[in-house]
């Protein structure tokens, strides 16, 4: 049984998408120990604030989200999480 995923055009043009939003309105903030990455955007939004997003390591799941990043990516504390750092909670 011959099965072949294919890739819509649909599909190529999100990911192109991403790709120019990360490479040029994105700033690098860090990563977590499951290697997700968390960007801010260059520009602010209605809200005047910089907008934060994850790309997920694998498949998107918010559960993959660390405490310490959660509570970054919305808006919580604007300290960004040290992997480095020990706190007495962990």
């Amino acid at each position: 049984i011959y099965n072949e995923e294919r890739i819509t055009f649909g599909e190529i043009m999100i990911n192109l998408g991403c790709f120019f939003k990360i490479k040029f309105f994105s700033s690098y903030q860090g990563k977590d120990e499951l290697g997700n990455k968390y960007y801010t955007s260059k520009f602010k939004n209605s809200e005047g604030k910089n907008s934060r997003f994850v790309v997920y390591n694998g498949y998107e799941d918010a559960s993959k989200i660390s405490p310490l990043w959660h509570s970054w990516i919305h808006y919580i504390t604007d300290e960004i999480p040290n992997l480095d750092k020990s706190y007495s909670w962990v």
